[in-house]
């Protein structure tokens, strides 16, 4: 009896042995949880690094290759819509609330176009390069067609913020889409006349099988699933950048224009920021008159405000562009998700999301090489 007394654990063995095991599992879970946060946050930001470069690097194709000409027409629009985006509301780059983003549309021959049409079960290479483009961010599912409204696309099951890249083919683009295009303006207004057909008129596509189809509504056919370019993108800003002859070497323009002007540049860039929406045809136009206020320039004085003439306006060239992105990880996603489903989502709430799962502002400097044909 005495041996088997010797033998047993008492109670306080017990607790102490149970308290040890205790401290030492939630040791291990603690430093388990720190290293998979870390790894999460680290694979977040690789993913976001690897989505940025991928966005990148078309938008620079695309945007390198684009094509004007002063015909009357619109051939370039950068448009800020009034309806927010989820919770992305504000109206220009300096209001606390997260910015709207653009809907960018314009002609380009890049070589990440559609190439190949099986029509008739017969594979026939399409001719020409010139493609009608259009990007803009969206909350909506990536599964289902866009709706007629921003409000009908956040209410989809699984709906999040979106990057799409619509390409309208070389062949649909010169036989349908210019030539639709320029006799479509609801508006009355020229210089919205390419946002206008790509938000409300229909054209033939190339649907993802290689057949074409004819009049497809362009706004629903934009938003589809085979044009979602990346998601979990939470903020894309675009800052323009134009050139245009220095009016102190035109007389006609300022007073000061003197013979020894060999230091004075031929040329002055100034710059279009986030929020402000505009379109390239005959010449620059500003969309909103008060918007026109907020193009900025650099000198010796720093940044500052600029009042470009109509001379000016009617010779600026887009010279380049800086695109900055910023993505939640999956983990964020999945939160800010249940948020909007709850419809519980706030601005406030959308702040502390993105300070707890966003990447740093990731951007991208594109040069132009396209001008203005006459």
């Amino acid at each position: 009896m005495n041996l088997k007394k010797r033998l047993a654990f008492t109670l306080m063995e017990i607790m102490v042995a149970s308290a040890i095991m205790s401290a030492v599992v939630l040791a291990v879970l603690s430093a388990t949880s720190g290293v998979l946060s870390i790894w999460q946050k680290s694979t977040g930001q690789l993913q976001s690094f690897f989505d940025s470069g991928i966005v990148g690097n078309i938008m620079q194709e695309d945007l390198e290759s684009t094509f004007f000409k002063r015909d009357g027409n619109t051939w370039f629009t950068v448009f800020y819509p009034e309806e927010p985006i989820g919770a992305l509301a504000g109206k220009y780059y300096l209001d606390t609330i997260p910015l709207r983003p653009p809907e960018i549309t314009f002609y380009s021959r890049t070589t990440m176009r559609p190439m190949i049409s099986y029509m008739g079960g017969v594979e026939q290479k399409i001719p020409g390069n010139l493609c009608a483009i259009k990007y803009q961010v969206m909350v909506k599912s990536p599964f289902k067609e866009g709706g007629a409204s921003p409000e009908e696309n956040a209410k989809q099951p699984g709906a999040f913020y979106g990057l799409y890249r619509a390409v309208i083919d070389s062949k649909s683009t010169m036989t349908d889409f210019i030539p639709m295009a320029t006799k479509f303006s609801p508006s009355s207004d020229l210089n919205y006349q390419l946002i206008d057909f790509w938000n409300n008129g229909k054209c033939q596509i190339l649907d993802e099988m290689g057949n074409y189809k004819r009049n497809v509504a362009l706004k629903n056919w934009a938003l589809g699933s085979q044009n979602l370019l990346v998601t979990n993108i939470v903020d894309f800003k675009v800052t323009f950048s134009i050139i245009y002859p220095n009016p102190d070497l035109d007389p006609e323009q300022s007073s000061n224009v003197t013979r020894d002007s060999t230091s004075v540049p031929r040329y002055k860039r100034a710059y279009i920021p986030p929020g402000v929406s505009f379109s390239i045809g005959k010449t620059l136009t500003f969309l909103e008159a008060s918007d026109e206020n907020l193009i900025y320039e650099f000198n010796h004085k720093g940044k500052v405000p600029i009042f470009l003439s109509e001379k000016s306006k009617s010779r600026a060239v887009l010279a380049g562009a800086e695109i900055s992105m910023v993505f939640v990880s999956d983990r964020g996603a999945k939160e800010m998700r249940s948020a909007m489903a709850n419809e519980s989502m706030t601005e406030d709430l959308f702040k502390q999301m993105l300070g707890k799962y966003a990447s740093d502002s990731l951007e991208k400097r594109i040069d132009f090489i396209g001008e203005p044909l006459d």
